[in-house]
């Protein structure tokens, strides 16, 4: 994952893309969330309301979601992903190079997370639960 030269992740504008249902279509205004959290999913939304936030309950079914619309960032709870967290976390990085991905978490999950970010595999750490200013803040630059 490319970093800009402000720490800002590269634009994802022509990235893959996400829906949530049947039907449903992303937007260049849309970040893919994995997660079974739904107090997650709506505490993210509330915190970024000029982003479209579509959820997927496991990497199935963002493997399913993510297809050929634009979609400008990912976030995984690296409690949705279980055991093998961090090759999964490697693993959609690979797949998707061009979309910022962050990794939201237990204050817990850090140190395991900081290495990938070190890396560049992983753009930023969100620890849970988060707070409204750090959410909005991290999602709002990386649908940059």
């Amino acid at each position: 994952m490319e970093l800009g030269t402000a720490g800002a992740p590269r634009s994802a504008s022509t990235g893959t893309g996400a829906s949530s249902g049947p039907g449903a279509a992303t937007g260049p205004d849309e970040v893919a969330i994995v997660t079974t959290d739904a107090g997650l999913l709506d505490a993210l939304r509330e915190a970024a309301p000029q982003l479209r936030l579509v959820g997927a309950g496991s990497v199935g079914e963002l493997a399913r979601i993510l297809g050929n619309r634009p979609c400008r960032a990912l976030g995984i709870d690296f409690a949705t992903i279980g055991n093998g967290g961090i090759e999964m976390v490697e693993r959609l990085a690979a797949l998707f190079p061009e979309l910022p991905l962050v990794v939201i978490g237990a204050p817990g999950d850090e140190p395991f997370v900081t290495p990938m970010i070190d890396r560049g595999v992983v753009w930023r750490f969100l620890a849970k639960p988060p707070g409204r200013e750090p959410a909005a803040t991290v999602l709002a630059v990386a649908a940059r």
